[in-house]
């Protein structure tokens, strides 16, 4: 999972006006024609499945609070 993570990339923009003028507040996200895991695409192939991103995220939490348990266990001298 934090491989996936570390190879994507995230992007910031804004929303384009009738005008062409930005509009609103900066946002951020995955672009999915770009650095974006097939994992977290849903099954339209249009958009992000969030679930399956939130739960990607989780994964990627409990390989970097088990690698961090080895670490401090390595550290102590355990």
């Amino acid at each position: 999972a934090v491989d996936l993570i570390n190879h994507s990339r995230l992007y910031s923009y804004r929303y384009i006006g009738e005008n062409g003028i930005p509009i609103g507040k900066t946002k951020y996200g995955l672009v999915i024609e770009r650095e974006c895991p097939k994992e977290v695409i849903d099954n339209s192939g249009d958009s992000i499945a969030l679930y399956s991103m939130t739960s990607l995220a989780w994964k990627a939490i409990q390989e970097l609070s088990e690698k961090l348990s080895r670490l401090e266990e390595k550290i102590n001298g355990s």
